[in-house]
């Protein structure tokens, strides 16, 4: 049936062009159609989804609806007893008729404490089959230098420009400056590792230190010798409150000169990651 429309359309097309002369080809006006063709097939798969949802949220209020009233029904008949009195209780006939939800007339029928037991018999036993979007208000980032930076020396205050973003949820870090800006406020974690080696006749080392709105918040050392170990790597770590437009980044250390690259290839790392935890 979309074939005989899609000829349908093309034949008309071509039959008001002839009338025209329009420079609308053939090829043109068949890939417009399977593009639109394309469109709809999308929004009917998005609205079959829409549908299923719809159906699993009709089922949960059904649900809940039949452990609302039974709750009710068993809460009356224990207010019921606990005082000895009948005239201000609704029978269950009445509350099935009604088909009430807990925010109408419940507190007339049920004594206080009974109704706190209810309260929270419902918000423990809600509950929902449809997809929830997990990663709204998630923050984390990590990226990793693609190549040694520099075999000469860096300098003070260098920032280190963590160029491969593998994570970004949040869009917080930017490559291009090695800056982390906070989109939301909270306590965060702060990670980052500096990897040295000293392949040459004289040892090679740096200090790095984390800023966070333009103050030194941590620092972390790592120092390799030719005659031993030859590659070391330091990592710090931070847990600090950050508010939302902060800046928080890794560079040299400001005072202790450090001497020689930092490198990061496919057996060692230097990173920069960070995540939110509130």
């Amino acid at each position: 049936m979309i074939s005989k429309n899609i000829f349908l359309v093309i034949l008309a097309v071509v039959t008001l062009c002839g009338f025209t002369n329009c420079e609308i080809t053939l090829e043109n006006v068949y890939q417009e159609v399977l593009e639109l063709r394309g469109a709809v097939r999308t929004l009917e798969t998005k609205l079959k989804i829409q549908d299923s949802r719809i159906s699993d949220l009709i089922k949960t209020v059904r649900r809940q609806r039949i452990v609302l009233n039974q709750a009710i029904l068993g809460e009356t008949g224990r207010g019921r007893s606990e005082k000895n009195s009948t005239n201000n209780l609704t029978s269950p006939d009445q509350i099935n008729k009604s088909n009430i939800f807990p925010s109408r007339n419940v507190s007339n029928t049920v004594p206080a404490k009974s109704l706190a037991r209810l309260e929270k018999r419902l918000l423990t036993g809600i509950s929902s089959t449809a997809p929830l979007d997990v990663t709204v208000n998630i923050v984390a980032f990590y990226a990793y230098l693609s190549t040694v930076l520099a075999h000469t020396n860096l300098g003070p205050d260098h920032t280190i420009k963590f160029d491969v973003v593998k994570t970004n949820q949040g869009q917080g870090y930017h490559s291009g400056s090695g800056v982390f800006i906070a989109p939301q406020s909270g306590f965060y974690v702060f990670t980052w590792t500096v990897r040295v080696g000293a392949y040459n006749s004289s040892p090679e080392y740096h200090s790095s230190e984390i800023v966070i709105n333009n103050s030194v918040y941590g620092s972390a050392y790592a120092l390799a010798i030719p005659a031993s170990s030859r590659d070391d790597s330091g990592t710090g770590t931070v847990v600090a409150h950050v508010n939302q437009g902060d800046d928080v980044y890794i560079k040299t250390h400001s005072s202790h000169k450090g001497n020689g690259g930092i490198l990061s290839e496919g057996f060692g790392r230097s990173s920069f990651a960070g995540w939110k935890i509130n």
